[in-house]
């Protein structure tokens, strides 16, 4: 079966995708255990020198490749743990930050508030007197 992944919905703050889930069945696996059973199972005693020393190269060449494999899924579960862990800090960061503009908003003073909204229709009632006043210019009133 091929790794399962998976991608974070919060867009470029955590958008990491991260192949997961070692199975039995992965081929690491598979060598390590090949190998340990062929040294289990096997028996030696009748083997004559070559037979022997082509089984003990067979044996070492299947555990080293199992060896190989499990240092890489051991190492991508490291970076994973990693990434987890970042993405765990900057969600923990976010929330905070969520939590203060939070209580922000629910501990404005209503009088500080009524002043900023007064002075924000001043401006936007200035801005529409002046884009009322442009939208009545014209070349030919001009030169008038």
């Amino acid at each position: 079966m091929a790794p399962r992944s998976g991608v974070s919905p919060h867009g470029s703050l955590l958008s990491q995708e991260l192949e997961y889930g070692v199975q039995a069945n992965d081929e690491a696996i598979r060598q390590t255990y090949k190998g340990l059973t062929m040294l289990i199972a096997a028996d030696t005693t009748n083997m004559d020198t070559a037979t022997y020393r082509a089984w003990v190269a067979e044996v070492s060449d299947t555990l080293a490749k199992g060896q190989e494999g499990l240092l890489q899924i051991s190492a991508r579960t490291g970076f994973n743990q990693e990434v987890v862990e970042k993405a765990q800090i900057q969600l923990r960061d976010l929330s905070l930050v969520q939590r203060n503009m939070i209580t922000d908003y629910e501990n404005v003073d209503p009088y500080e508030a009524i002043t900023r909204m007064t002075n924000m229709e001043r401006q936007l009632e200035a801005t529409y007197q002046v884009t009322a006043r442009l939208s009545g210019l014209s070349i030919l009133g001009f030169l008038r």
